[in-house]
């Protein structure tokens, strides 16, 4: 929307120096002329008789001096009043117009992000720009950078989220065009085949559906007591035809008879079902993963952990490895069958507690993950 032009700043910066500028320099000739009369007419009756006869002398003599001593003051003040104004007006125009530069800048390229041009930036560079003005454009750039850093996320989000969803459908629609030409026979075993492609695709789109309620903030958890310790023994058990079909050894080295903490029991077997899935998927054969469940005194709360003997994890690869879509290097490929979600929806669900995971890796090889959950308060 294009702003008139008694809406911009600069044009009201400029109009409140003019009056300050020409109030300023009225009121003091005013106040000024009062004064000279008033102090005029206490002067002692000789001096003023004294001044009034020299002012008849100079009209006698044709001279066009001023008419009295209190008028040449009082013109002398005017004089002194406009010049004073010119001088007030001139520095206003040019003072408002370097004060209302960054604000503009600011402002117009406010216009061309709302435009969809994410890369428009304000100059910090300016000269004579400091105090408020400065933060402000420094604060408008981050804004901005932040604003296209998440733009370009959400595009590649999209790009990934197509590219994962394309790859199952394709291997369906070929396999069932293979059905119908009668290249490929119906059996148990393709039907299988086809089962193992929409659990994909299912999977894929609950993990998007996951995170999407958990940005929107729509994402809640059925608090209630829960023993971690069962629970984490409990997931462990589930995967061991899993990892032993991959000859891993899993173990579970944690308590079993934890304080309770209130949590959503289902929300806390996806996290920990995600980190075993992770931790299996990248962990090659004749590896060991090991979780634990403890309860911690210095922070009051329960650890979760799954530490593995796999491949580990880049150093540059650490801060971002809870992005969603976040593959490092080869390893972390979609041939690995994940959806680059996991960890992602891991950490949504650990902030939804309350609680805070992060990553590291094993001086001896490997990697551990660490979710640290809080004991949490009853439901009211």
């Amino acid at each position: 929307m294009r702003r008139g032009f008694f809406q911009r700043i600069g044009t009201w910066l400029v109009l409140s120096m003019m009056v300050v500028a020409v109030v300023g320099p009225i009121a003091t000739f005013t106040i000024n002329s009062l004064i000279i009369r008033y102090q005029f007419e206490r002067l002692p009756p000789e001096l003023r008789q004294r001044l009034e006869e020299r002012r008849l002398s100079r009209e006698r003599r044709g001279d066009p001096a001023p008419n009295n001593f209190a008028s040449a003051l009082e013109r002398s003040t005017l004089f002194a009043a406009l010049g004073s104004t010119a001088l007030g007006l001139t520095l206003a125009f040019l003072l408002s117009r370097r004060l209302a530069r960054p604000y503009e800048l600011v402002g117009a390229a406010a216009r061309r992000i709302a435009q969809g041009e994410l890369g428009a930036r304000v100059p910090e560079d300016l000269p004579y720009v400091g105090g408020e003005a400065a933060t402000l454009v420094h604060d408008f750039n981050r804004m901005a950078q932040t604003l296209e850093a998440s733009e370009a996320e959400r595009r590649r989000l999209m790009a990934d989220i197509a590219h994962d969803l394309r790859t199952p459908l394709s291997i369906l629609q070929a396999r069932l065009d293979g059905f119908m030409d009668g290249v490929l026979p119906l059996n148990m075993d393709e039907v299988k085949r086809l089962s193992q492609q929409t659990t994909l695709l299912t999977r894929l789109v609950e993990d998007v559906r996951v995170l999407s309620l958990a940005d929107a903030g729509r994402l809640t958890v059925d608090l209630d007591q829960v023993n971690l310790g069962a629970l984490v023994e409990d997931m462990v058990s589930s995967f061991e035809d899993r990892a032993a079909a991959k000859r891993i050894e899993l173990n579970f080295l944690g308590e079993v008879d934890l304080p309770p903490v209130y949590a959503d029991a289902d929300r806390v077997a996806q996290i920990i079902s995600n980190l075993l899935d992770n931790a299996i998927r990248y962990t090659p054969g004749g590896g060991r993963i090991d979780c634990r469940a403890e309860w911690v005194e210095d922070s009051p709360g329960v650890c979760l952990s799954v530490s593995d003997t796999g491949i580990g994890i880049a150093p540059e690869a650490l801060p971002h490895i809870f992005d969603r879509f976040y593959r490092e290097h080869s390893a972390r490929s979609q041939a690995s069958g994940g959806s680059g979600l996991g960890l992602a929806i891991v950490k949504a669900l650990t902030e939804l507690h309350g609680g805070r995971v992060r990553a590291r890796n094993l001086e001896e090889g490997g990697a551990r993950f660490e979710v640290w959950l809080p004991p949490g308060q009853a439901p009211s």
